[in-house]
């Protein structure tokens, strides 16, 4: 199902312009008048470069109240309300036509994230780097660990999880701006709750480091004990690759047969439990919507189908909007990566032929392509480099995009930055390539056709969650031509 587009109401652009660095606490505090700080509106200025000191004290800084979570579970919130519970969170976080409350919903994060005291907690050691998707397999890693270790983790410091705006900013960007935290933690017990810093629930913290500090050391916290001894909480991803490891070796034994079911919990995210902040989500929904609907006869379904067991609709037509998905992964990066050679097509021009081969006619009405322009200009560029390959994608995508595919028939938009680059939200635009990332993922799970690269992750990734969600439609353009992957998903990378 499409998710209906949301209408941004009221986004504070303060919240994303630099300031001087100040203190600030979470929670009501007797200087703001009794006006709360929302945690959403914390993270932000932390990511600004503003330190903030998180609590989780009531006004008079006494004891903090006490709740009674769904699970029968003590529970430490600012104010002892119904909204706090995590069954409740399942109803709103299903998208509706009605304008979308920032204010509204930073509420429902502070709730939602209240931590349970009596439940075990762990914090991501370090923070993710790599492509986007390298960076899914440390975080689904990391719930891996929990779901495994002996001690049952059931909530994750969300402070702790930082992501990388690679070959953007190289900032580390926080979790909680990136990913819709109340619907992640709807899915509570099935997976574990993120909950935000208590310095007495987690006295092991020292304090949540400030976005310069944070690049600069690898973590998003300073300790005062060894990691390795941490109990509050528990810390998981001793060294830096160890999750990626963790995520790569559970799929490597599914691939051999070594494990016989895969993790509910790898179900559950792939189902749906991870989905972008709702003001990316907007973006999402903003293209999703502004596609055409058009009416697939049976024909045209077959032909996108190629899998012997595909489901035609009972109908002669049904409406659908209609997009091509094509991960063309042939920035120069790509051809200088020495893995899987023999499965690399590096040439724009011949990916365009292997479609046309493949579809005839043409079988949708838009195709998105997902590339780095940016990264192609400036490889082009460059007087000190004479990189043919890159100079001839960069013309096949000026071509592509100012002409169109099948004779003109079929228009082709770029995806990803510029979507973040057209966004209302500085903090957005400003790490358009880690944005553009989120974006271009979720818009390919709704494309009618995915055609990705068996060497890329982000590919991979894409095809299994589409996979789990019932999707057909996928292709890996290999150098001998399209291959449909409807019947061989799950799929191992090995790339």
């Amino acid at each position: 199902m499409v998710s209906n587009l949301l209408i941004c109401q009221r986004v504070s652009q303060d919240e994303f312009q630099e300031e001087e660095p100040v203190t600030h606490t979470l929670g009501t505090d007797s200087s703001d008048n009794g006006n709360a700080v929302s945690p959403v509106s914390n993270i932000m200025a932390q990511e600004k470069g503003v330190h903030v000191t998180p609590t989780m004290m009531t006004p008079e800084r006494g004891t903090a109240n006490v709740v009674q979570s769904p699970m029968n579970k003590t529970a430490v919130d600012v104010e002892a309300t119904p909204e706090a519970s995590s069954q409740e969170t399942e109803t709103t976080a299903a998208m509706t036509t009605e304008p979308f409350d920032l204010n509204a919903y930073e509420q429902q994060v502070k709730h939602s994230m209240v931590p349970y005291v009596n439940e075990t907690t762990f914090a991501f050691g370090f923070n993710f780097f790599g492509g986007f998707c390298n960076q899914l397999w440390k975080f689904v890693g990391g719930m891996i660990v929990a779901e495994r270790h002996e001690m049952n983790f059931t909530q994750i410091l969300e402070e702790s999880i930082g992501w990388k705006d690679l070959f953007g900013t190289n900032d580390i960007v926080q979790h909680s701006l990136l990913f819709d935290v109340v619907h992640w933690n709807s899915y509570y017990p099935k997976l574990p709750r993120l909950v935000s810093y208590d310095a007495e629930i987690f006295p092991d913290v020292l304090e949540v480091l400030p976005k310069r500090q944070a690049r600069m050391s690898g973590t998003n916290l300073s300790w005062k004990k060894d990691k390795a001894q941490a109990t509050k909480p528990f810390v998981v991803g001793q060294k830096e690759m160890h999750l990626q490891y963790v995520y790569t070796g559970y799929q490597r034994q599914l691939h051999k047969g070594l494990i016989k079911q895969r993790l509910q919990l790898e179900v559950e995210i792939s189902k749906g439990a991870l989905r972008p902040h709702p003001l990316i989500q907007q973006m999402v929904d903003k293209f999703i919507q502004s596609l055409p609907v058009v009416l697939m006869d049976n024909k045209q379904n077959a032909q996108i189908s190629s899998s012997s067991t595909a489901q035609l609709p009972s109908s002669s037509s049904s409406p659908q909007r209609s997009f091509m998905f094509l991960h063309a992964r042939i920035e120069p990066d790509m051809q200088n990566h020495p893995v899987c050679r023999d499965k690399k097509v590096l040439d724009l021009r011949d990916i365009i032929k292997m479609l046309y081969k493949q579809f005839p006619e043409p079988p949708v009405d838009i195709v998105l392509v997902a590339m780095s322009r940016e990264i192609l200009e400036l490889e082009v560029a460059d007087p000190n480099k004479n990189n043919t390959i890159a100079e001839a994608n960069l013309q096949a995508l000026n071509d592509m995009v100012q002409k169109g595919l099948w004779g003109g028939k079929v228009k082709v938009l770029e995806a990803g930055g510029n979507m973040a680059m057209e966004s209302k939200h500085e903090f957005y635009k400003r790490h358009k390539m880690l944005v553009g990332s989120i974006t271009n993922f979720f818009i390919s799970l709704h494309a009618t056709i995915f055609v990705g690269t068996e060497v890329s992750s982000f590919s991979t990734f894409a095809l299994n969650m589409r996979f789990f969600r019932g999707m057909e439609g996928n292709f890996f353009y290999l150098p001998e031509g399209l291959q449909s992957m409807d019947n061989k998903l799950p799929h191992f990378f090995n790339c």
